[in-house]
């Protein structure tokens, strides 16, 4: 339907400015702060405005783009700057944060799975350190369900979210 309005031009602009697409034209800066927030909120955002690219050529271009930009955001982040640690915890808001970390890892394996075989795959060292975070998160929920009452446990450790992850581990390949 949009590519048939009169006005597709404006919305596909709008869609990729609140998307914040053009932030993928270059790599992740390394002092760039709440990636997790980034990764889970706008990433499928960045990817269909990427892809609703009239042009095939354009539609390569921002694919790629993104494809660099969320490899080079998924390296180990310092101190407490959101992102990925080097032991696989991950950091949002200054803190560890392994709630968040469920819904923020489906989001990017959903990217992986989307990518895989294509041009557009993750380089190795961001499918590494996704991985290492993969693996943290789904031995922090295997710990946390033990010390649980059962009925407070799906609310807070959302088991069925990392299992699905773990799934796309093989499309990882590290």
């Amino acid at each position: 339907a949009i590519y048939k309005h009169p006005h597709r031009n404006a919305y596909l602009s709008t869609l990729r400015f609140w998307a914040a697409l053009q932030e993928t034209r270059q790599p992740c800066s390394p002092t760039r702060d709440e990636l997790l927030d980034s990764w889970h909120t706008l990433l499928m955002a960045k990817f269909i405005s990427a892809m609703m690219f009239p042009d095939a050529r354009e539609q390569a271009q921002a694919l790629s783009g993104l494809s660099r930009w969320l490899s080079s955001s998924l390296r180990y982040t310092p101190g407490t700057i959101g992102g990925i640690k080097v032991d696989g915890t991950t950091f949002h808001h200054g803190g560890f944060y392994p709630g968040y970390t469920t819904g923020v890892l489906a989001t990017v394996g959903e990217y992986i799975a989307f990518t895989n075989g294509t041009s557009f795959e993750l380089t190795e060292d961001a499918r590494k350190h996704m991985k290492s975070a993969i693996l943290l998160e789904e031995r922090w929920e295997a710990m946390i369900s033990k010390h649980l009452p059962i009925s407070l446990y799906p609310a807070i450790c959302p088991v069925r979210e990392i299992r699905l992850i773990v799934v796309w581990l093989p499309t990882i390949y590290v």
